[in-house]
């Protein structure tokens, strides 16, 4: 499944062209691949995906802190781009959000506010909107896409866009539920402090510049360091021992190397239904894996965790490359059983494909990590 989101306003449709999680003080939304961010959205869209916003509490915690969102047009200020939004972050977590370039079986179009919980509220000009998006609602139609048109219930817009019935909601949660088949969380309770007015962490970024670029630098080398550190500090003795193979009441990550059976290509792997072969790759812990692509049609990740706990979660990112059919750099999901994920991966590739995979427990720390890497 890849679903491609617009954001209804009153000029036409805009596209929500990607998502990607960065190591930023702040979430930005960006026209196409520009660096100036759009104003003032930037600012509503940094509290939207913060802690404490209705992002986070549907699809977080992250493992990063912070989001670039390019489109493909001007985003006016007001919040009527809410719920395309939310709806795109909802799509991006479960891997099924259509980026530029990428086919698509479906298209949204999307306008209204949400809320901490996740209620869709009234924003008006609804009239104008669909008028301005008839256009591509008739040139997607025309081309054999299944769209959805959806405005708030408080709206109480009826009728037609183009051909399409035009659908009132009521909860952003719920919708995107029902579009990816896994159940978002009911909004929990609020904990995060309240803000300040008009103080989003881009304004207080701004005004302590000096003293967070002097903290970040210091903090981040300390962040940074551990996570490669096994692998390149030659000085320190250690004992590393291969990680067992996962039991049904484990908690950790194994990998497969998917290869063709004797007689088979990938291409018969990937378009004919023939079974592949598995072999487990082996792994050292506190060291990166490596394969090479050369006779390899795919890899399989397999997330087991022994935890009950709520928001214990399996999150795969692609730090560099791009396997067939992405859609996104990240998937995760809630790992409250036994998660597999197959990246099927090219004839071809100009660069590595590197890859990590980890189990966040209910605060966003690692529970379990693994870099993989496969060189063309």
């Amino acid at each position: 499944m890849s679903i491609a989101v617009f954001i209804a306003t009153s000029s036409g449709p805009v596209r929500i062209e990607r998502i990607i999680g960065e190591m930023t003080p702040q979430s930005n939304i960006f026209l196409g691949r520009g660096y100036k961010p759009l104003e003032p959205v930037s600012s509503d869209y940094d509290d939207f995906v913060s802690v404490g916003g209705p992002v986070h509490r549907a699809f977080g915690p992250f493992e990063t802190p912070a989001f670039r969102l390019d489109v493909s047009g001007a985003v006016a200020a007001g919040n009527s781009w809410e719920f395309a939004v939310f709806t795109a972050h909802g799509l991006a977590k479960w891997g099924a959000l259509a980026g530029m370039g990428d086919p698509f079986d479906q298209a949204l179009v999307l306008t209204g506010q949400v809320d901490t919980d996740f209620r869709i509220g009234s924003v008006g000009h609804i009239p104008e909107k669909l008028a301005a998006a008839e256009p591509l609602i008739n040139e997607l139609v025309a081309a054999g896409k299944a769209v959805q048109v959806c405005v708030p219930s408080d709206d109480s817009t009826a009728g037609k866009c183009g051909p399409i019935n035009v659908t009132t909601m009521v909860d952003a949660a719920k919708y995107v539920a029902d579009l990816t088949g896994d159940a978002v969380p009911a909004a929990p309770p609020a904990q995060a402090p309240p803000r300040s007015e008009g103080a989003s962490r881009r304004r207080l970024w701004i005004a302590a510049a000096g003293t967070v670029a002097l903290v970040t630098g210091v903090a981040m080398v300390g962040y940074l360091a551990p996570i490669e550190q096994a692998a390149v500090d030659p000085g320190r003795s250690q004992s590393v021992a291969v990680e067992p193979a996962l039991s049904a009441a484990g908690t950790g990550i194994a990998l497969f190397e998917l290869r063709a059976p004797a007689g088979k290509s990938c291409i018969d792997v990937h378009f004919a239904g023939v079974e592949p072969t598995e072999m487990a790759v082996p792994w050292t812990q506190g060291h990166k894996g490596q394969s090479t692509l050369s006779g390899i049609c795919a890899l399989r990740f397999e997330f087991r965790t022994s935890s009950s706990r709520a928001a214990v979660t399996a999150r795969l990112a692609v730090l560099s490359g791009k396997y067939l059919d992405q859609s996104s750099p990240v998937r995760s999901a809630r790992l409250d059983k036994n998660i597999s994920w197959t990246l099927p991966l090219p004839d071809r590739m100009a660069e590595p494909l590197r890859l990590e995979a980890a189990i966040l427990d209910s605060e966003g720390h690692r529970v379990s990590t693994r870099n993989h890497e496969v060189l063309p």
